[in-house]
């Protein structure tokens, strides 16, 4: 379910995330201050975290923002215009763990589920869910008769 779109943001992604550096963005209370700049289209995801995602869109029926018109587009597609969480009650175990001012000392902890998580590209998770369950078996199937090659 990879398009080169997609493989080329996530060089694009692992590259900035090499040379670019974590600023402490928190206010002098210590609180987040809601910038968005921590939520990237490219999270580390545990199958509970999928699970919890998917119910909560599904059932709030949210729909991801529009991809950047031009460019590669590397924030999470629930990040709204406002730069709120759209699902934030169901957000993934390693966003309800980061704070950029503990990454900055070089305070990261793991999150539940770090050890089972695997990278997913949350565009290609929106694009999932917003297939329909007929959709869903036809893709599925496609998939089972590749396998079967």
């Amino acid at each position: 379910m990879h398009s080169d779109e997609s493989e080329l943001a996530a060089i694009c992604h692992a590259t900035l995330s090499k040379i670019q550096t974590v600023k402490d963005l928190y206010t002098s209370k210590r609180n987040c201050k809601g910038c968005g700049e921590c939520c990237s289209r490219f999270l580390p995801m545990s199958e509970f975290d999928m699970q919890r995602l998917c119910s909560y869109v599904r059932k709030h029926h949210i729909k991801p923002q529009k991809r950047v018109a031009r460019g590669i587009d590397l924030m999470c597609p629930y990040l709204t215009d406002t730069k709120e969480c759209a699902v934030y009650h169901a957000r993934p175990e390693v966003c309800r763990t980061y704070r950029c001012d503990k990454h900055v000392r070089g305070e990261i902890l793991g999150f539940y589920g770090c050890d089972s998580a695997e990278v997913a590209d949350m565009y290609a998770v929106a694009g999932v869910l917003e297939m329909s369950n007929d959709d869903l078996r036809k893709l599925a199937d496609e998939l089972e008769e590749h396998t079967e090659d």
